[in-house]
């Protein structure tokens, strides 16, 4: 109900802006940048925007997958190529959490980007392998407690917010996990249903999701701070780890050049493409609730985010290597 109750208090700005004159450099298609490989998490949310974000604006939004090193690769091309407006970049929150841990992540994700809207939020779920003989999150905790040398866990690269989570989860509980980075959700999926590794705490995807009907994967809990309404009978990890919650939101960026006029266009098409038909249903199957912020709103989150995650980097004592 929230949802429905900001979406229309918005939609007169969202006409007015969607409906101002096209600005310069508008014949050429907009590049929207999702840090991922195909397939994955990221990649599916972008393309069920991109057509209805294309009618507003008059002009073609493509989706450009350019995955590896945590995301660095697709954000160091926005930042560096992406002045003129061409380009949007699809972010997580651990875009404002992995230059807090990594120094080849030479960006700020304040001063060097400009936020143009948030889309969604949804807690990460704790999965794991079919194989593990563990039903419930005590049961899990338990049996990795035994394996010897630890287990394994994927993530989409080191500093990502799935990592440093992962690491939390594994401090709070005793356990010795391994961490294994990959590009993208799609992979993490790929390692997790083959064994490769034996837990993820990530958002979940619509392949994951199929394979825990088909009983090779299990979500035993949820990492947000109540239990998630999209799938109120998982239990929180907080239930068996106490304070254990961790935030998840996705929204798009541009470089920090681009005038203010433009994001405020580019942000009022992605609230328009939020409210087509069959979009929110989408994403609530990923169990994503679609929560669309204008710029500032973003801004503000973003910021709030990258707070929280510098305390959870201080709790770990993590040093920026």
């Amino acid at each position: 109900m929230k949802r429905r109750q900001i979406l229309k208090s918005l939609s007169a700005a969202t006409a007015s802006a969607v409906c101002a004159p096209l600005l310069a450099n508008d014949d050429q298609p907009l590049k929207l940048v999702v840090p991922y490989a195909a397939g994955g998490l990221t990649d599916m949310m972008s393309r069920l925007l991109t057509k209805s974000m294309g009618e507003s604006l008059k002009r073609p939004v493509l989706v450009e997958n350019r995955p590896g090193a945590a995301g660095l690769i697709a954000t160091n091309l926005v930042m560096n190529q992406g002045k003129d407006g061409s380009m949007l970049m699809l972010i997580n929150n651990g875009f404002v959490s992995l230059p807090l841990l990594t120094q080849g992540a030479r960006y700020d994700p304040i001063k060097d980007f400009k936020a143009v809207a948030g889309i969604c939020a949804g807690a990460s779920m704790l999965m794991i392998n079919a194989s593990v003989p563990a039903t419930t999150l005590p049961e899990f905790i338990a049996w990795a407690k035994t394996v010897p040398g630890g287990i394994n866990a994927a993530n989409s690269g080191i500093g990502s917010s799935g990592h440093l989570a992962t690491m939390m989860f594994a401090k709070r509980t005793g356990i010795t996990v391994t961490h294994i980075p990959y590009k993208g959700s799609a992979e993490t999926a790929n390692a997790l249903l083959s064994g490769q590794v034996h837990m993820q705490l990530t958002a979940t995807t619509a392949y994951l999701n199929e394979q825990v009907k088909a009983g090779k994967v299990r979500i035993l809990a949820t990492s947000g701070a109540e239990r998630s309404a999209l799938q109120p009978d998982l239990p929180t990890i907080s239930s068996v780890v106490p304070d254990f919650a961790t935030e998840g939101w996705y929204g798009m960026v541009t470089n920090a050049a681009v005038d203010d006029a433009r994001v405020e266009q580019y942000g009022a098409s992605i609230q328009k493409a939020l409210e087509e038909p069959g979009v929110a249903e989408k994403y609530a199957a990923i169990f994503m609730e679609v929560q669309y912020r204008a710029p500032q709103a973003f801004r503000r989150q973003m910021e709030k985010s990258t707070d929280y995650w510098k305390g959870i980097i201080a709790e770990l004592n993590l040093v920026r290597t």
